[in-house]
Formats: structure tokens, C-alpha cells, sequence
């Protein structure tokens, strides 16, 4: 008898190689870097791009300040010019939309931000 092998799946060796995908997963917050997804609880979170992006440098850093400059770097690109005014303006809007989950950003004046979880929210 013939072993046909699966040829839609890399053997195991391969597998490992794979890079893993770009995903922050605590059990109640995941943010998939790549597909601009956010969920807390199971429950996904609409969010416009620029905030997602805030979202996601957050994540990847959670309970550890973030420099606003890095932040907005990694938002609106090296391009553009350091607008912290407008970077307050959407940090609050992200708050809003991430205060019924039980999470917050916490403003250190003249550093950054970071993400804290409050615990289990409403979500």
C-alpha cells in the first residue's frame, strides 16, 4: 500500500519555520496587527485606521509607555510632520471607544501613553 502525502500542508519541519502570525492575545484583548483587527472578549472593535494603529503600537507595548513621537511615527509615517495636538485628539477618541471594555490609555505628560486593562469592563 502507497502513502499518499497531503500536499496542501507543509510537513512539521516546515511548519515551525513559518513565521508565527503578528497577533497580541491576552485572552480578553486581540489585536491581529495585519488584518486591522481588534476584539476584546470576543467582540470586535470598529475602529478607524488611525486608531487601530494607535491601538496596535499600544498593544505590542502593553502596560509600557510609548513615546507620542513613536506613536505617530508609526500611525501617520515618517512624513509627517509631529503633531501632538492632533495625536491628543485621537488618543481621546480611542479611549471613548475603548473606556466599555475595561480599557485605558494613560497620558504621562511629555512622554507618551500607554495601555492599561481595568479589568473585565462591560464587554
Amino acid at each position: 500500500m502507497r502513502h499518499i502525502r497531503n500536499l496542501r500542508r507543509p510537513p512539521a519541519a516546515l511548519r515551525a519555520a513559518e513565521p508565527e502570525p503578528d497577533i497580541y492575545d491576552d485572552g480578553r484583548l486581540r489585536v491581529e496587527h495585519e488584518n486591522y483587527y481588534a476584539a476584546c472578549s470576543g467582540r470586535p472593535i470598529q475602529l478607524p485606521r488611525k486608531e487601530f494603529l494607535i491601538l496596535s503600537r499600544l498593544a505590542r507595548n502593553i502596560e509600557r509607555v510609548v513615546p507620542a513621537e513613536e506613536i505617530w511615527r508609526y500611525a501617520w509615517g515618517r512624513r509627517a510632520p509631529f503633531n501632538p495636538e492632533s495625536l491628543h485628539v485621537h488618543i481621546y477618541r480611542l479611549r471613548r471607544r475603548l473606556a466599555p471594555f475595561g480599557l485605558r490609555i494613560e497620558t504621562m505628560i511629555n512622554v507618551g501613553y500607554r495601555l492599561l486593562s481595568d479589568g473585565e469592563g462591560e464587554g
